[in-house]
């Protein structure tokens, strides 16, 4: 429908109206309406979409006095409406992903409803593979790991690299297990299963509804370096799949500095990382290395108080390559 946008908006209104004066009630819904009603004002958008947009207004304008319509859209990009469409439509209404408690399986926790189905229809090609027709609860957890992980591949690791990959697992799920709040944080899964996408992984469900504070969020940081601080005491080196944690490290100490007023030289601003002085930042940035170098103490003294745990976790984990809870 390359330049016939247009033509489909009066299309549309030329049904409305003929299904209006046979006394008929007409609701239309439109999905992904931000690909119609795309702010004009937008570097990207194109003449073709500005023409489409105005067919809409203008029809949609011809109907204010007629109580036998009604258009929904939905759309997930509700800040790329141009603001003359939002203003045609009388009602916002923000639908929020289901709360844990209205999941069959906290597997969905934070999932939208497109998403739910997309992890079961790839449950469901599963079970198809395996000669059935109805999919199961194992297979909805493959479905999930697929996703997160890629799918199960024999890279030939050598043993010391599969040590060296469950130890830094394991050097996160002891910061989950004893820096945060059981009520709260429940690990899913660690799994050393060699995939596609990544050699090992924790998942946990994160079922915090209220504000986190900065202890968390420390604890947090903490976690992140429990796979590096792991891997340095037990097996003398560390791998460079420590990277990603560090950078995530980082990031949420930074935002802490500069977002959220946690640096002893910044308690009340949400500061611009762009336009400060090179001082400032200086003072900053040492405000974001002190939490790095505490939150990193904690952890090692964490894993270190905890070696006879890990060693055997350690082993078992090499062993099964695969824990849920």
């Amino acid at each position: 429908y390359v330049g016939a946008g247009a033509l489909k908006v009066e299309e549309l209104f030329d049904k409305i109206r003929k299904y209006e004066e046979e006394g008929k009630f007409v609701v239309v819904f439109i999905d992904e309406i931000d690909t119609l009603g795309g702010n004009r004002k937008n570097p990207k958008s194109h003449s073709e979409d500005s023409k489409t947009l105005n067919a809409f207004l203008s029809n949609f304008d011809g109907f204010n006095n007629c109580d036998n319509f009604c258009i929904i859209g939905a759309t997930n990009l509700i800040e790329n409406l141009d603001p003359a469409f939002i203003r045609r439509f009388t009602k916002k209404i923000k639908i929020n992903n289901p709360q844990m408690s209205q999941y069959l399986s906290q597997l969905f926790s934070n999932m939208s409803s497109a998403e739910i189905d997309k992890l079961l229809n790839a449950a469901l090609v599963i079970a198809i593979k395996d000669d059935r027709y109805v999919y199961n609860f194992l297979d909805i957890v493959q479905a999930f790991e697929e996703d997160i992980s890629g799918y199960k591949k024999n890279l030939n690791l050598l043993d010391i690299d599969r040590k060296k990959t469950a130890y830094h697992e394991v050097g996160h799920l002891i910061g989950y297990r004893y820096l945060m709040d059981k009520n709260n944080t429940e690990i899913f899964t660690i799994n050393v299963q060699e995939r596609s996408k990544s050699l090992g992984y924790i998942y946990y469900f994160d079922k915090y509804e209220c504000n986190k504070d900065l202890k968390f969020y420390k604890n947090e940081i903490s976690i992140m370096f429990g796979g590096k601080i792991s891997e340095f005491i037990f097996c003398d080196s560390q791998s460079f799949g420590a990277m990603s944690d560090l950078n995530k490290a980082t990031t949420t100490a930074r935002n802490l500095v500069y977002k959220g007023g946690f640096g002893e030289n910044n308690k009340n601003f949400y500061i611009d990382q762009e336009n400060i002085s090179s001082e400032s930042r200086t003072m900053l940035d040492n405000d974001i290395k002190n939490i790095l170098i505490d939150s990193e103490n904690v952890m090692r003294e964490l894993i270190i108080s905890k070696e006879d745990i890990i060693h055997q976790f350690v082993k078992l984990l090499l062993e099964f390559e695969v824990f849920y809870t």
